[in-house]
C-alpha cells in the first residue's frame, strides 16, 4: 500500500486469528488500526465521523467545528497501544 490508502480485511472464516504484516522503509510508518467483529448495526459514515445515525454525524461536525475534540496526543497512555 501506499501513501493514503485504506485497506481492508475481510472474515473469511471463524478462526477468530488473523495475522497482519507490515513493512516499512527507512523513514518508519504512520497508521491508525481499527478491529473488531461486524456487529451488523447500521451506521452512517461521512468524512472522518462514523456514528449511527444522520443526526449523529452532524453533532460530531459540530464539535468539531466547536473545537470540542480532544487530540489523540491527548489521550492517557493508559488508553494507547503502541505497536
Amino acid at each position: 500500500m501506499n501513501q493514503d490508502q485504506v485497506g481492508w480485511l475481510d472474515l473469511l472464516n471463524n478462526t477468530g486469528q488473523s495475522d497482519l504484516e507490515l513493512t516499512a522503509e527507512a523513514e518508519g510508518v504512520r497508521l491508525v488500526l481499527y478491529a473488531g467483529k461486524p456487529s451488523g448495526d447500521n451506521i452512517v459514515s461521512y468524512g472522518p465521523f462514523i456514528a449511527d445515525t444522520s443526526e449523529d454525524i452532524q453533532r460530531l461536525y459540530s464539535e468539531y467545528r466547536q473545537g470540542k475534540m480532544k487530540h489523540i496526543s491527548t489521550v492517557p497512555e493508559s488508553q494507547r497501544i503502541l505497536l
